[in-house]
């Protein structure tokens, strides 16, 4: 499949209102039962055609663990319910869901893989729960955003709540990974879905720059991502859609 078929593809998807019926929920993976992409009753929460994308990596990525037999070594959340906005539920309500996600087939050492959305901009939260480390990547550079911290901060105390364990929010450790930047202004959910397949391919807990040795991405680095992203929805995912009309 070539980039302009998977291009044309995606750009179809981005005007459905696609829903998946799936409702496992392994190794802290999104909800399957919420809309891969929201339609006009939630438009609200739409902050960024990327979210099927997103959801849609995610799931690629669950998926590869498993082959592999990382699936204690990894775990994701449901950027849905932690998505950052004005309309969407308050910071205690997102934590509380990013706690879930922590608890959910807890591993001692387990690296949970966050793709974080703020502002129209996707970036990736990388927390090891045991290890009280949490790793900022984004594709523009710069420090963990305020906001981020604090929904990591809150959700590893609602977590360890949860755990009868004692833990203080000063003893988490923030690290600014040199992750390689994007090309253009509308490539981060691109990146974060490139990100997380580097780190969970490799077996390691930390994004090494050994694993990705470069400045900037072009545009063809992506081609793995967006290859693999339309074969699984053209497989998985439009069967389900055409079977509900």
């Amino acid at each position: 499949m070539c980039d302009e078929d998977i291009n044309d593809l995606i750009d179809q998807v981005h005007h459905q209102n696609l829903h998946n019926g799936d409702d496992s929920n392994a190794a802290g993976l999104a909800d399957y039962n919420t809309p891969l992409y929201p339609g006009s009753d939630n438009v609200s929460l739409m902050l960024s055609f990327d979210l099927i994308d997103v959801k849609c990596g995610l799931r690629i990525l669950h998926e590869k663990i498993e082959r592999v037999g990382y699936s204690d070594y990894y775990g994701f959340a449901n950027p849905m319910t932690i998505v950052d906005s004005a309309n969407c539920q308050n910071l205690e309500v997102r934590a509380r869901n990013l706690a879930d996600n922590l608890a959910n087939r807890y591993t001692d050492d387990k690296l949970y893989l966050v793709p974080y959305l703020h502002e129209d901009h996707w970036m990736l939260i990388m927390i090891n729960p045991s290890k009280n480390t949490a790793q900022w990547c984004n594709s523009f550079g710069g420090k963990p955003r305020r906001q981020a911290i604090d929904l990591t901060e809150r959700a590893l105390t609602e977590f360890h709540l949860k755990r009868g364990t004692i833990w203080n929010k000063n003893s988490l450790t923030w690290s600014v990974v040199d992750v390689p930047r994007q090309p253009g202004g509308s490539e981060c959910a691109l990146c974060v879905m490139r990100y997380m397949s580097i780190v969970v391919t490799s077996g390691q807990r930390v994004f090494a720059k050994k694993l990705e040795n470069k400045q900037v991405y072009k545009r063809t680095h992506f081609s793995s991502e967006k290859e693999e992203w339309a074969q699984m929805f053209l497989e998985r995912i439009v069967p389900m859609y055409v079977a509900r009309r």
